[in-house]
């Protein structure tokens, strides 16, 4: 028992990484997602279907509703993880650099609904994806403390993505399938 409380206290490590089952369920995030983004948006441009009868504003709600559904499973899938491997090392899942961590992400989270909001408000949808892949960009390299070079490769190629998108706007589909699929490669790659 001792040794166990002695491994609590010692405990220095940040518990929330980007890797393994936490990536692969994050990119799965995103691609469902974007599936559903982008099913909807054609299927108001066909008669045919029935979101055709829906309005703009009933669209663009749905839209935001994926958007929080995939940032608050995301965050879920990080924090169940972290505890879990906390757990299996035997250490209390909060600690210092923890802390330090999750107010981070909260802070940078609510940065990010301010200016989506700004963004959203000004009714351009053509620069929600490119703020969304540089957005994205800074929160996993602020929040990389590993330095896990993976994730510094999918903060570049966010980067990348978002420049084009910005160029070519029709882009922003594919940009997020690539994405996920970044994501899901790196749960691979670090899983092995």
């Amino acid at each position: 028992m001792m040794g166990k409380a002695k491994n609590l206290l010692e405990n220095n490590n940040v518990n929330f990484s980007l890797r393994g089952i936490t990536s692969i369920l994050i990119g799965i995030y995103i691609l469902l997602a974007a599936y559903a983004i982008k099913y909807f948006g054609d299927g108001f441009l066909n008669d045919e279907n029935p979101v055709a009868f829906m309005s703009i504003e009933i669209l663009e709600i749905l839209g935001v509703v994926l958007l929080i559904f995939v940032f608050i499973f995301s965050t879920l899938a990080l924090f169940f993880s972290g505890r879990r491997n906390a757990r299996k090392e035997g250490y209390f899942l909060w600690n210092k650099k923890t802390k330090v961590q999750r107010n981070t992400y909260l802070l940078l989270s609510f940065i990010f609904i301010i200016v989506f909001s700004f963004i959203n408000n000004i009714s351009d949808s053509n620069f929600i994806t490119p703020f969304f892949l540089i957005f994205y960009a800074v929160f996993t390299t602020v929040l990389n403390t590993s330095k896990n070079k993976n994730i510094y490769l999918i903060a570049l190629l966010c980067l990348l993505l978002a420049i084009i998108v910005f160029l070519i706007p029709t882009y922003w589909y594919s940009s997020l399938l690539i994405l996920g699929v970044a994501h899901i490669v790196n749960g691979i790659i670090s899983r092995t």
